[in-house]
């Protein structure tokens, strides 16, 4: 299969929690069209918190991980 198509049933949401100051944030960070993978290229210097939840339609688990 395709490295970026999910699993069946899953979804995927991801978002920028945090960026230094002045950086354009959540507009750096680059979803695919089934949004199972994703990209971002800091504007500045500094620590980003990005944050992945995949769902199945009964729970969702939400990893934050950070980028600096």
């Amino acid at each position: 299969t395709d490295s970026d198509t999910p699993a069946a049933g899953l979804s995927f949401s991801w978002a920028l929690r945090s960026a230094p100051a002045a950086s354009l944030g959540a507009a750096l960070l680059r979803r695919s069209t089934s949004g199972a993978l994703a990209s971002f290229v800091p504007d500045r210097a500094g620590v980003y918190e990005v944050a992945l939840t995949v769902t199945d339609g009964c729970s969702a688990s939400t990893t934050p991980f950070w980028v600096a």
